[in-house]
């Protein structure tokens, strides 16, 4: 028996056992190999030949609470199945363990939906910091254990008057405000449905932007100070805002409830909430394809309406058919001009033959807006020739006589006031900018000043004339190929193109940069300064002008394009300036004065441009990314002068 052991022993050293074949059918694992195996791994085979029962419906992610905590199936309505059947309170709060799970969408017409998030109590400031991070999809539900303070509008007066005092005087979008506002109630009340047929998709949607203002509690409105609270909060207007403008559209027939506004009518309502939706996911959210592609069925909306077609004829709602228009084609250009787009309406067409007349001063801003508008879109679309270049200046220059000069008889002390010192300011960015563009090429040969793609400008890594450099040491080119490449034959000089020179080029564009400079100065610390002294905003402590004032010019993230392109402007005289006191070209001890002074200027128009652009980081979308590589520009550029 020993040896029969040993022999045994001896043999399994020798000799390898191979491990059946094991074939896989469904659920179950059999063996195919010989059956003397099978006692020997029964221990990792399933016999079990019978395919298992799959779900009609498949389990869902998130369960209830009541669900989570009996280990039992949820189906993730509201309320669940369970919960329905043993008629108990059906509650979702994510999960602290493992990865996020999204909450289960609430139905539009549940019985028992979540109070509107403009009634939401206990919305804000003690959310913990991780949820705070994670915004949610817009129009993703919202729960009232999610924040811990809410704005909430018993009224449409109440509404209106939060709109009046503080995004009106920065962008316009409604009329003026009348004599008395209408007090119809909102969507105050906690049992409220979230979509409301009698309510206006205005609501939400300007809720959205006012909720964004860290304002203080006024009557029975009060203000979420947690940053991603309010971001939360705006999310889910604006979802609620969308789904009434569907609403809105599968109507068939008109509708039947009182205006928000006594002078805009109820069937303009869902194309201005769309435009507000499109301006919010732009501003704040940064999402700008979704914002364009938005502006887009904005444009549809707003043509099938005829508000393209408004004559100059005086009737009921003309001028807020004009304002309305005039605000969506600055809008939309804007998106088209900023990413080198094409426009989303044609230029010079039938859409933009009307000039919109919506301000009592002398000059009109829209109209020189609206052309310096046309102007950008044009030149970006195809490089217009000698002649035509000539056509676009002189006409800049017309609009320019006009505009640059003080706005007189207009103070800036009331809401209709600040308004119109906003849109000159805006006006003459706008044009100066197109000027700008006009003669950046001729001046400087497009060369490169940033190293990422910002806005229009080329940047350093897609540039033709300074290929990025490769990683590995030994694939970096020679002095010796250096000296034929093709890189020195493909150099673009700065030569005379007409009879405007790359020197007078030059110089137009370093006047309108200063112009651009001071006037988003002037839209963005100067006019938000007066704005604050309005009744209503006066009476507050530093602390909270300060806060408030980060998130009032909504106009700044559509107006930084321009800014970057003058510091870009800036940057680029610099560098000639110092290639000229390498090569000594200073003739006098006046002229070198002359140099010094204006390399001094340029620092200082970067450097306010720079902290302007750092104040508002934090509240607006794609300044961030701009101001960091502002800072890097100035750090190198300034380094030794």
């Amino acid at each position: 028996m020993l040896r029969n052991c040993c022999s045994s022993t001896t043999f399994s050293k020798h000799r390898s056992v191979t491990p059946p074949r094991l074939a896989y059918f469904g659920p179950a694992f059999l063996s195919v190999s010989s059956p003397r195996y099978l006692s020997f791994y029964s221990h990792t085979i399933i016999m079990n030949t019978q395919p298992r029962r799959r779900l009609e419906i498949p389990p869902v992610k998130s369960a209830c609470l009541a669900c989570r905590a009996s280990k039992a199936r949820c189906n993730g309505e509201t309320p669940c199945n369970r919960c329905r059947v043993k008629r108990r309170n059906c509650q979702y709060l994510p999960s602290q363990r493992g990865r996020v799970a999204r909450a289960p969408r609430t139905p539009p017409s549940a019985s028992n939906s979540i109070g509107s998030p403009l009634s939401v109590e206990n919305a804000g400031c003690n959310a913990s910091n991780k949820e705070s991070q994670r915004f949610p999809r817009l129009g993703e539900a919202w729960k009232p254990n999610d924040v811990t303070d809410a704005v909430t509008y018993r009224s449409s007066k109440e509404l209106l008057d939060a709109y009046y005092l503080l995004i009106h005087p920065q962008f316009p979008i409604l009329p003026p405000s009348p004599d008395r506002l209408p007090d119809e109630p909102g969507l105050g009340s906690p049992v409220a449905n979230a979509i409301d047929c009698h309510v206006s998709p205005l609501f939400p949607a300007i809720t959205a932007l006012t909720v964004l203002i860290p304002k203080r509690a006024v009557n029975h409105c009060t203000a979420i100070q947690d940053r991603a609270a309010r971001q939360y909060h705006a999310d889910r207007c604006c979802g609620l805002a969308l789904a009434s403008i569907d609403h809105d559209m599968d109507a068939s027939e008109p509708l039947a409830r009182s205006r928000l506004h006594p002078e805009v009518p109820v069937h303009l309502e869902s194309t201005i909430a769309n435009f507000i939706v499109a301006l919010y996911e732009y501003n704040y959210r940064g999402t700008m394809m979704r914002a364009r592609t938005r502006m887009a069925s904005v444009i549809t909306m707003a043509i099938d309406l005829g508000l393209h077609n408004v004559g100059q004829e005086t009737t009921t709602y003309s001028g807020c058919k004009q304002r309305i228009w005039a605000i969506i084609l600055f809008f939309a250009n804007k998106l088209s001009i900023i990413h080198h787009l094409p426009p989303l309406t044609s230029v010079g067409g039938p859409s933009s033959k009307t000039l919109p007349q919506c301000y009592n001063v002398a000059p009109e801003p829209w109209g020189p807006i609206l052309r310096a508008q046309e102007v950008l879109l044009t030149i970006q679309s195809y490089p217009p020739t000698t002649k035509e270049l000539e056509s676009l200046d002189m006409t800049l220059c017309a609009y320019l006589q006009d505009l640059d000069h003080p706005l007189t008889g207009c103070v800036p002390d009331n809401v209709e006031n600040l308004v119109t010192h906003n849109w000159w300011a805006i006006a003459r960015i706008v044009v100066h900018s197109a000027r700008i563009k006009l003669h950046r090429i001729s001046a400087f040969s497009d060369l490169p000043a940033f190293v990422n793609k910002h806005c229009d400008m080329t940047a350093l890594q897609e540039a033709k004339l300074f290929p990025m450099p490769a990683i590995n040491c030994h694939e970096l080119p020679s002095p010796e190929s250096l000296a034929d490449s093709p890189i020195s034959d493909g150099w673009h000089a700065t030569e005379a193109t007409g009879p405007i020179s790359a020197q007078d080029s030059a110089d137009i564009c370093l006047k309108s940069a200063f112009v651009v400079l001071r006037m988003f100065r002037y839209l963005t610390e100067v006019l938000p300064d007066r704005h604050l002294q309005l009744s209503g905003l006066n009476d507050m402590d530093e602390k909270e002008k300060r806060m408030i004032k980060a998130s009032l010019p909504l106009i700044m993230p559509l107006m930084a394009c321009s800014a970057m392109q003058a510091c870009y402007v800036m940057v680029m005289t610099l560098y000639k300036v110092k290639s000229t006191l390498v090569a000594g070209d200073t003739s006098s001890e006046l002229s070198f004065l002359e140099t010094e002074r204006l390399v001094e200027e340029l620092r200082y128009g970067v450097r306010d441009s720079l902290i302007m652009l750092d104040k508002y980081r934090a509240e607006f979308a794609h300044i961030g990314a701009m101001c960091e590589e502002l800072k890097l520009v100035n750090q190198v550029a300034f380094a030794d002068v």
